[in-house]
């Protein structure tokens, strides 16, 4: 699918994804002081398929609040070629997540969907999210998934964040 000056968000994977409101407008020190949970990677290497209910238990035990102020979610996002997308909203349905939905714009034949987010309460709005419908978000998981190293995203506005700070993802590829 074409993104900005025709790149292209062609690698197959998955990223986890936590997303942070930085009032501070600097990304790079919060990464740089290793302040994200990179053990995430293991929940994901050591199981065949996450569920929803593994992955929000994996998100309580790491306590986001009191460990990463300012961190509003921790996500986890897939690639679905567009052929499978609608195998893949049954199976989120059938997982405990009976209103899933994917937003996305445009025909792209690769989305990058936003599977899991915790807390969903105050993330509702994220979950579903196709992350190649937007060059930034686009750019910055392609380039997770290229490199197989953590990558920061350009500045975003979180679709969940009501106050549209200024935030970023940072993508961790699994």
């Amino acid at each position: 699918m074409a993104v900005g000056g025709g790149e292209q968000c062609q690698r197959p994977g998955a990223i986890q994804s936590p997303q942070r409101a930085d009032r501070n407008g600097d990304p790079a020190a919060v990464a740089d002081a290793g302040l994200w949970p990179d053990r995430g990677a293991g929940l994901f290497q050591a199981s065949e398929a996450v569920t929803r209910k593994e992955f929000r238990s994996y998100v309580q035990d790491i306590n986001l609040q009191e460990e990463y102020a300012g961190t509003l979610g921790f996500g986890f996002i897939q690639r679905v070629p567009r052929a499978d997308l609608d195998a893949f909203i049954a199976a989120e349905r059938a997982d405990d997540a009976p209103d899933f939905s994917v937003r996305t714009s445009g025909d792209p034949p690769e989305l990058y969907i936003r599977k899991f987010i915790e807390p969903l309460p105050a993330n509702r709005e994220a979950l579903g999210m196709d992350l190649a419908s937007d060059p930034v978000r686009c750019s910055a998981a392609e380039r997770a998934m290229l490199t197989g190293e953590p990558t920061l995203s350009g500045k975003v506005t979180l679709v969940q964040d009501s106050q549209a700070h200024a935030g970023f993802l940072y993508l961790l590829p699994v």
